[in-house]
């Protein structure tokens, strides 16, 4: 079974003279369970793939199945609850809430997706221990470290146990060790529990994480290596 199984993708910017193509009939197929990155050079098209596979942006042409759901063309109505409910982000800048500590932070999809208050701290706390935070549930993210706010931020991603993880340079603002550490907790979650992964990065270090890469350039995927 394939989690992601796109389609000559295309996404084109602006008309006739400024049109800009972003991605240049991309076909992708990714299976269940796999932990595939993406690499290239910046504006090649990798953050644009990886926001249609998460139901941010809709391609110009072309078609995407996300965990069977055909989500090329479908409004934000219908993509809103999906992606809350089957997908995690992960971001470069982490993108916490300064003011909530870490268990505010990792329980609020779970919150946004209708669980209860109790019963969404009980799961932040949980998931904080699973990610070696245990200890650091009340923090606010100013008194973490870099790469403790990216577990704080996988944890928030993972929560949910949702069955699509897609992280957009999880590991450029870390240094060789924590971005090592943060990619070790980050497969394992993802093997323990089937999660799909897919990782946009510059960062060949984090390569050997990874069941495949493949590369990007001028929107087109140029390179398979296994």
């Amino acid at each position: 079974m394939n989690a992601i199984v796109a389609r000559n993708l295309t996404k084109r910017y602006g008309e006739g003279e400024n049109a800009f193509l972003a991605l240049r009939g991309v076909d992708l197929t990714v299976p269940t369970g796999e932990v595939l990155f993406v690499t290239g050079p910046s504006g090649s098209g990798k953050t644009t793939l990886l926001s249609i596979l998460g139901c941010v942006l809709s391609p110009t042409d072309g078609t995407a199945q996300v965990l069977g759901l055909d989500v090329a063309g479908l409004r934000e109505g219908r993509l809103a609850p999906f992606r809350r409910a089957s997908i995690g982000f992960i971001f470069q800048g982490h993108n916490l809430i300064a003011s909530q500590d870490a268990i505010g932070n990792v329980r609020l999809p779970l919150m946004l997706n209708g669980v209860g208050s109790a019963e969404a701290t009980r799961r932040a706390v949980a998931e904080l221990e699973a990610v070696g935070l245990g200890d650091k549930t009340m923090r606010l993210p100013r008194d973490l470290s870099g790469g403790q706010r990216q577990r704080v931020a996988i944890a928030r991603a993972t929560v949910g146990r949702p069955p699509l993880i897609l992280a957009d340079e999880p590991t450029a603002s870390l240094d060789a060790k924590s971005g090592r550490e943060v990619m070790e907790l980050l497969t394992r979650l993802a093997r323990e529990r089937g999660t799909t992964v897919l990782v946009v990065t510059h960062d060949n270090r984090i390569f050997p994480y990874a069941d495949r890469v493949v590369a990007i350039e001028d929107g087109q995927l140029v390179q398979e290596a296994a």
